[in-house]
């Protein structure tokens, strides 16, 4: 175990495979947005990107988790102060940064901005409730700035959970995290049968806490009593995967009635893929490729590049957009992929500016952890002695 140890953390406490998935999540993300607004329908290969909205739920399921195991690896010394402060200083210096941005250059960038709503909104944004504004009224009709609804998610579960893992403890929080989850399901159900179109099971926090859910089980969730769901980790991925494309991407077009479920499901294929790393019987295949230096670099720009992308993909939009429509009629094969390219081109080096002078300079002042990188890499459920390589 101890040289899984060696070689699957860092000494920051971070684990390479998760910083890989993180990278899987916002590739995929970023592929979707840019791919819709040349239309889907028009893009002989977009049935390889239009699921890539579930990288939204991969995001929920990695911060289910990796939130949940330092409230855990901290035990009874969690300081709930330094908690929330680093949390904040976390999201908020780059948030509010991007934020304050959209709202000065915007309106000299974009016609479509300056004219809408959402411009009259910034309080909402700055207060995370843009998620039930969109779950009560109507998406922002500018939209893209429609995609920090997940923001506000987060931002709202991080100021919930701390006092409910306190209060449910260690051994009862499997329990608590199963029942938030079939909750949720239930929420989604009634909602979906008294005819909702969709934006509340979509943005509001009840909906989606059962995904975020999903990973926090897989941090507190007893390993040793089910170390037999870990025998035959192909068989847990091949399952895991049939079910994720079964909900995410066919049951929506083929069952309506209950193409809203996939928010549960999609948590699926990600929390089990966690629990593998998790408890250390990761196959050799997907460990190897979550661990390429790529995926890796897009996982530790990713904060930035989902604050970005959208709203350069909504100038590009006015600025290119004629030029986007004669590509797409003379190949809509290869124009999404240009323009893909060019979202990159423009979004990439800001994320990445950002990052070094933003987010890491708050990364430096943030107080003491509620979980040092050695809890965490204690933190780590009873295993047996071999190690999947």
């Amino acid at each position: 175990m101890q040289g899984w140890h060696k070689e699957q953390m860092s000494n920051s406490g971070r684990v390479p495979a998760l910083d890989g998935l993180r990278g899987c999540a916002i590739i995929a993300v970023l592929c979707f947005h840019s791919v819709l607004v040349c239309d889907f329908s028009r893009v002989p290969w977009a049935i390889a990107v239009r699921w890539g909205s579930a990288g939204v739920d991969l995001f929920f399921v990695l911060s289910g988790f990796l939130i949940t195991r330092i409230l855990l690896a901290a035990g009874d010394r969690v300081n709930f102060g330094s908690f929330f402060a680093r949390r904040a200083l976390r999201i908020l210096p780059a948030y509010y940064f991007v934020l304050l941005g959209m709202y000065l250059l915007l309106p000299t960038l974009s016609d479509a901005f300056r004219e809408s709503e959402a411009r009259q909104q910034f309080w909402l944004y700055a207060l995370f409730l843009q998620n039930w504004d969109y779950a009560f009224n109507d998406w922002a009709d500018w939209r893209y700035i429609s995609h920090f609804w997940s923001l506000a998610v987060e931002e709202q579960f991080y100021l919930l959970w701390p006092f409910v893992v306190a209060a449910a403890g260690r051994h009862r929080l499997p329990y608590v995290c199963a029942g938030i989850f079939f909750a949720s399901f239930a929420i989604i159900v009634g909602v979906s049968l008294i005819g909702d179109p969709g934006r509340f099971i979509y943005s509001s926090t009840v909906t989606r806490m059962g995904v975020i859910a999903a990973g926090a089980w897989v941090a507190c969730a007893d390993f040793q009593r089910l170390q037999h769901l870990a025998r035959a980790p192909w068989i847990l991925l091949a399952c895991s995967g049939f079910a994720y494309l079964l909900f995410v991407v066919w049951a929506p077009r083929t069952l309506p009635g209950i193409g809203y479920m996939k928010l549960l499901c999609a948590a699926l294929a990600p929390a089990v893929l966690i629990a593998l790393i998790h408890t250390q019987r990761l196959p050799l295949l997907p460990r190897t490729f979550l661990e390429l230096p790529p995926l890796r670099w897009f996982g530790k720009y990713s904060y930035g590049l989902y604050l970005l992308h959208y709203p350069v993909i909504g100038v590009l939009v006015e600025r290119v957009g004629e030029s986007l429509e004669q590509a797409m009629i003379w190949s809509p094969t290869l124009a999404p992929l240009f323009f893909l390219g060019i979202v990159l081109a423009v979004t990439i080096p800001i994320a990445v500016a950002m990052f070094h002078t933003i987010e890491l300079t708050a990364l430096r002042i943030r107080p003491k952890s509620a979980a040092t990188a050695k809890q965490l890499a204690a933190f780590q459920p009873p295993a047996d002695q071999t190690v999947v390589r």
